[in-house]
């Protein structure tokens, strides 16, 4: 039977598409104490090193909720989970000295936390706000793939922030579910475009695939309007994904 805050039936989505749980630090789901509880002690003692309090809560609320989602899962509580960090820092469980399903991702900003759950395979996610950036081209000329850059500049200049940001949500998601790091940017090339369909467009790094994963951005409808906000899923061995809020149960 699911813990009284994950959302209602999301055990039985997880069997066919992958699942992404929504959080909102200023409603939280979980006492901080009761948070605390469902985490292991050297997972606890990484957060007590973040310097700043909003950083510590969203960490504690981040792996709590994928403690109790595969907690749920392996049928064990959330602090008995065998949930490791593996050398990029993605969290994982380990079989056979190597990551196994189901696996997970933890993405959070400013008031945002995301949780990704896919019991067929790798998954990662990514959020950010999107804020107002005085050297767009600048950057997205060190980030992107000269693809992806022809695309950004073709847009209307009124749009492309919010286009750099879609794409590169997309980028960092799938780099999560890889788990590796910046360095990886120029491996695979996204859609720069607002469109529902597989986002993914080449993926150069040995030993993956591009008709394994799908990348997709995903809209957060309860983001407010002054802090809008851009994020992405990108996974693998799955068909679908679906967004689920969590419920109060403070």
């Amino acid at each position: 039977m699911s813990s009284a805050w994950l959302p209602a039936g999301w055990r039985a989505r997880a069997t066919n598409e992958v699942v992404i749980v929504s959080a909102r630090l200023s409603a939280l789901p979980l006492s901080v104490e009761a948070m605390r509880e469902r985490i292991a002690s050297t997972e606890l003692e990484r957060i007590a090193r973040l310097q700043r309090p909003v950083d510590a809560t969203r960490s504690l609320l981040g792996h709590s909720l994928a403690r109790e989602m595969l907690g749920d899962w392996l049928r064990c509580a959330p602090a008995e989970v065998p949930l490791h960090r593996d050398p990029s820092g993605r969290p994982v469980l380990w079989a056979n000295e190597a990551p196994c399903a189901p696996f997970v991702s933890i993405a959070h900003s400013g008031d945002t936390v995301l949780v990704a759950f896919n019991a067929a395979g790798r998954v990662g996610v990514d959020v950010e706000r999107v804020q107002v950036l005085a050297a767009l081209m600048e950057l997205a000329t060190s980030v992107l793939r000269p693809d992806e850059l022809a695309s950004l500049t073709a847009l209307p200049r009124e749009t492309q922030l919010e286009a750099f940001y879609r794409v590169w949500t997309r980028k960092e998601a799938w780099l999560k579910g890889l788990g590796v790091g910046l360095s990886g940017l120029s491996s695979l090339s996204c859609t720069v475009e607002d469109t529902p369909d597989n986002a993914l467009v080449a993926v150069d790094l040995p030993g993956e695939h591009a008709e394994s994963w799908q990348v997709h951005s995903i809209t957060l409808d309860s983001a407010p309007e002054s802090m809008p906000e851009m994020a992405a899923i990108a996974f693998e061995h799955a068909t679908s994904w679906t967004i689920m809020a969590v419920a109060n149960g403070r």
